[in-house]
C-alpha cells in the first residue's frame, strides 16, 4: 500500500512537471506587463490568468505551480515555479524552480533548481542544482552541476563545474578546468588545482598547493603530494 502510494505521488509530480514545461514552451511572447501581485491555484487559474507568462510580478503566490515572465521580489509555490526570464529576489518552491535566464538572489527548491544562465547569490535544493554559472553558493543534498563557479559548491554526493572555486562533497568533485579547493570523501579530479583533499584519490594535471589523499595522488606536477 505504501509503495503504491509513493509510486502514485512520484507519477503525479512527474506529470505535473511535464505539463508545466509544456505550458511554458507553447506560451507565446507578448508585450511585458507589470503586476504588483500574482496569486493563484495553478496556471492558468490565477489573478493573471492566461496572461501570466507575459507578466512581471513584485510578489507571487501559487498553491500548486505558476508561470511568469519575471519575478522582481518574492515568489512562493507549493510545487513549482517557472520564470521565463529573470528573478530578482527569492523564488521558493516545494519541488522545483526553473528560471530562463538569471537569478539575482536565491532560488530554493525541495528537489530541483534549473537556472539556465547565472545565479548571483544562492541556489539551494534538496536534490540537485543545475546552473549555467554561479557567483555565490550552490548547496544540494545530492549534486551540483554548473558552468563557471565562483564561490562554493556543497553537495552530499557530487559537484561538477567548468571552473570551481571551492568544491566540497561527500563522494566526488570534478572541475573541468581550474579549481581552488576540492574536498571530497572519495575522489577529486581537476585540470589544474590549488589544493585537493580526498579520502581515496586525487587526479590533476598541475597542483599549486597540497594534494592529500587516503591512498594515491596522480598529477604531472604537484608541489606537496601526501598519500600512501
Amino acid at each position: 500500500m505504501t509503495r503504491n502510494l509513493f509510486s502514485t505521488l512520484i507519477l503525479f509530480l512527474l506529470c505535473t512537471t511535464l505539463l508545466v514545461l509544456c505550458f511554458a514552451i507553447v506560451s507565446s511572447a507578448q508585450t511585458e506587463q507589470s503586476r504588483p501581485a500574482h496569486v493563484g491555484l495553478v496556471y492558468p487559474l490565477s489573478s493573471n490568468g492566461t496572461e501570466a507568462p507575459d507578466c512581471a510580478n513584485n510578489f507571487s503566490f501559487h498553491v500548486l505551480y505558476g508561470i511568469s515572465l519575471r519575478e522582481k521580489a518574492f515568489c512562493l509555490s507549493g510545487i513549482g515555479s517557472i520564470v521565463k526570464e529573470d528573478v530578482r529576489g527569492t523564488v521558493l518552491s516545494g519541488v522545483f524552480n526553473r528560471v530562463g535566464t538569471n537569478v539575482d538572489g536565491a532560488s530554493i527548491a525541495g528537489v530541483l533548481n534549473i537556472i539556465h544562465q547565472q545565479t548571483h547569490g544562492a541556489a539551494i535544493a534538496g536534490f540537485m542544482n543545475i546552473n549555467g554559472g554561479v557567483q555565490g553558493a550552490q548547496v544540494a543534498g545530492f549534486a551540483n552541476i554548473s558552468g563557471n563557479a565562483e564561490g562554493i559548491q556543497l553537495a552530499g554526493f557530487m559537484n561538477v563545474a567548468k571552473n570551481g572555486a571551492t568544491q566540497v562533497s561527500g563522494f566526488s568533485n570534478i572541475s573541468h578546468d581550474n579549481g581552488c579547493l576540492q574536498l571530497a570523501g572519495f575522489i577529486n579530479q581537476a585540470k589544474n588545482a590549488h589544493n585537493q583533499v580526498s579520502g581515496f584519490i586525487n587526479i590533476a594535471k598541475k597542483v599549486k598547493g597540497v594534494q592529500v589523499a587516503g591512498f594515491i595522488n596522480v598529477a604531472e606536477e604537484s608541489k606537496y603530494p601526501i598519500g600512501l
